[in-house]
């Protein structure tokens, strides 16, 4: 595997950390991405290359 991917809600706070904390990289942010209830929510997506790996 040459990089791994990971999405999550923009407001989704822990999950970014945990991203974060393991060496993920935020890559873009994919506006108005999901609706909950009446609202449009971003994704972000963060990525990890193979050789970024600790």
């Amino acid at each position: 595997m040459h990089k791994f991917i990971g999405l999550c809600a923009k407001q989704n706070i822990a999950s970014t950390k945990v991203l974060v904390k393991n060496g993920f990289q935020l890559e873009a942010v994919i506006r108005d991405e999901c609706k909950l209830d009446d609202n449009w929510l971003d994704d972000c997506a963060y990525g990890l290359l193979s050789h970024e790996r600790g």
